[in-house]
């Protein structure tokens, strides 16, 4: 077992961020990689957080919400500054901790997609695409298709695509109003 002290993030911060206010363990030993020059480095918070949970997972459901968010946070940051690995790295552990959240897992699919993690990536807007919550946004279900032709599963993007045309009602091909030139004004 670790020897662990508590970091309190400021109550202001906390209510801007929406989380509750909860102590983050952090080892001595890390102490000085997260605290320094004034500043608090959120991903290694994270990581000690992580840790820390590990040991102790009775306490896993109160932190949830707060490491969904969190990883969140540091994974678009990271991606902002051009840093994927780093921002997969979050995401990953978020969706470790709230599997079920969508917003983690489209920014883990796109960021595996930039990466050139093709297969990963697939597997992740597949998930997204049967979500039973049958998610309508076109950009997932494209990209879901693309990766499917370009992994070799041409019939696959097909059915994908196929899907999503269906959500989206037909133009009528009777007209609804008569659209004519009309003549100029005159004064």
């Amino acid at each position: 077992m670790s020897e662990w002290f508590f970091y309190e993030m400021a109550p202001e911060i906390a209510e801007k961020l929406d989380i509750p206010q909860l102590p983050f363990p952090v080892r001595k030993q890390s102490s000085l990689s997260i605290f320094q020059a004034g500043t608090v480095s959120l991903g290694r918070i994270l990581d000690e957080l992580d840790r820390y949970l590990k040991e102790q997972p009775n306490l896993v459901n109160t932190y949830r919400e707060t490491i969904g968010k969190l990883t969140w946070l540091e994974a678009m940051e990271s991606g902002r500054e051009g840093f994927f690995q780093h921002a997969a790295h979050y995401l990953r552990l978020g969706l470790e901790y709230r599997p079920s959240n969508l917003s983690l897992r489209t920014e883990y699919a796109s960021v595996l997609l930039c990466l050139g993690f093709h297969e990963e990536a697939l597997e992740e807007f597949e998930y997204l695409v049967n979500h039973p919550r049958n998610l309508l946004e076109p950009l997932l279900w494209i990209l879901a298709a693309r990766l499917n032709v370009m992994c070799g599963n041409p019939e696959r993007a097909k059915e994908i695509l196929r899907s999503l045309a269906a959500q989206f009602p037909e133009k009528s091909t009777t007209p609804t109003a008569s659209w004519a030139p009309s003549a100029p004004a005159t004064t």
